[in-house]
């Protein structure tokens, strides 16, 4: 009995009230489940000047970050893209040179 009539009435429930958010916060795009809003989120500190558009996010260090935001710098030599290197360092993630 507990263990398939809670399960369903519990789903059951959250399906109703809570629709999207009781299946993963998902993400379509043409019909299908692309992603989820959730996954790889950042965290970001609030712009010190909020009308200029100019001025880059700055991640908030006490949340984990996903992904780098800057990583070891980028390669636009060889490509038209700005692509982000990522690879070893032994700097912390506060460290200025990362920032």
């Amino acid at each position: 009995v507990c263990g398939v009539i809670y399960p369903l009435v519990v789903t059951g429930i959250a399906q109703v009230a809570f629709g999207n958010k009781a299946n993963g916060s998902e993400i379509k795009s043409g019909g299908k489940v692309v992603g989820s809003e959730l996954i790889g989120q950042t965290y970001n500190l609030p712009k010190k000047d909020p009308n200029n558009a100019d001025e880059q996010a700055q991640p908030d260090l006490k949340w984990f970050q996903p992904r780098p935001s800057n990583g070891l710098g980028a390669n636009t030599l060889n490509t038209q893209y700005q692509l982000v290197i990522s690879g070893a360092t032994n700097l912390s993630g506060d460290n200025d040179k990362l920032i």
